[in-house]
């Protein structure tokens, strides 16, 4: 059916008073809780108290609109070499929060920043970040920041990281609150006499509350771990010895980076010989097949050296295995502790 002119006309006249109402309350509304709470009154006929947090309406009105389906990142890096473990620098280039959308409203966020509400494990705060939106997808970025933890949660914090280290791929809980900044529009204001000039204002919605799971792919304890390289065996003193491997780890994790610095793992041979201690230096592990590392093979004994000096005319099967002292970072050390690694190396060269 096609509308009368009659009807058009009454349309006409009532986009236009909403019209005139935007910019009255776009100046009122400088707080964002009453930029919400007006235009849901004007526009939906709700009354709320314009000083309601996020927390008290949802207690007051007995449900939690629950803005956050979920969130996940693309990327995601810690770096352990820091002088202490209760603050671990983090960075993700990539991270996408699924938003619940409301309709008849658009509201693409501009900027977002992340805070936890408590610390089961460790807590990370975020700074502003710009943010792009598409859909009901916010795709933001967080810089380095910090990771903190607590002397008293460092044995959960220990199983956080052993669960990524360890596992092929670690489900955990986010729980914390995010803050957006959005660019607030009317619903129909591209239809309003104002066109693409409707009156718009940018608002922060702070503490919006976010509880959901996430999973991240593993390490598989470097079960990967290869020599790449012809080995060179050193002798050093009477029984001391130095046997240098250039190793590559192929990563099964698509999203995490882990600067670990110097590893120590300890080293037993096929026949249950212990050799010494394997140093990586400096090692970084990120995701893809290329993550070379240089690592030493050192002990001083008798034993030991005969093992090793072995490896000049045949290959052998050692395993790696993870101790306290594997990290100078304590929470990285109790993590490595359930490392073990069976490593072939083969037939070294004596220089």
């Amino acid at each position: 059916m096609q509308p009368t002119p009659h009807r058009w006309t009454i349309y006409a006249v009532f986009m236009f008073l909403v019209a005139l109402t935007i910019p009255t309350l776009l100046k009122q509304s400088t707080e964002r809780d009453s930029t919400i709470t007006r235009l849901l009154q004007r526009f939906t006929g709700t009354t709320m108290t314009t000083t309601e947090t996020y927390e008290q309406s949802k207690s007051r009105w007995g449900f939690d609109v629950n803005l956050v389906r979920r969130a996940s990142y693309e990327d995601l890096e810690f770096d352990f070499t820091g002088p202490t473990h209760l603050l671990t620098p983090v960075t993700s280039t990539k991270v996408t929060i699924e938003l619940t959308p409301l309709p008849g409203f658009h509201y693409p966020v501009i900027q977002a920043r992340g805070k936890n509400k408590s610390t089961p494990v460790a807590s990370v705060d975020t700074d502003w970040e710009p943010a792009s939106m598409k859909g009901s997808n916010v795709q933001t970025t967080f810089t380095r920041t910090n990771m903190a933890t607590t002397d008293d949660k460092l044995a959960d914090y220990t199983s956080f990281l052993s669960g990524l280290i360890l596992s092929s791929s670690y489900t955990y809980e986010l729980i914390g609150t995010t803050d957006v900044i959005v660019r607030l529009s009317v619903p129909g204001a591209s239809m309003l006499p104002y066109g693409d000039s409707a009156p718009k204002k940018d608002i922060t919605i702070s503490g919006i509350g976010v509880s959901t799971s996430i999973t991240l792919g593993g390490f598989e304890g470097f079960k990967t771990l290869e020599v790449v390289d012809l080995p060179t065996l050193q002798k050093t003193g009477a029984t001391g010895y130095a046997l240098t491997l250039n190793l590559n780890f192929k990563s099964p994790s698509p999203e995490i980076t882990m600067r670990f610095g110097d590893v120590t793992l300890r080293a037993v041979n096929s026949a249950g010989a212990a050799v010494g201690t394997i140093l990586l230096r400096d090692w970084t592990v990120k995701p893809g097949n290329d993550n070379p590392v240089t690592a030493v093979l050192t002990g001083d004994s008798a034993e030991g050296l005969q093992v090793v000096s072995t490896l000049t005319t045949t290959g052998d099967t050692f395993t790696l295995s993870g101790f306290k002292g594997s990290s100078k970072n304590l929470g990285v050390a109790g993590a490595l502790a359930g490392v073990k690694i069976d490593l072939f190396i083969p037939a070294a060269k004596e220089v």
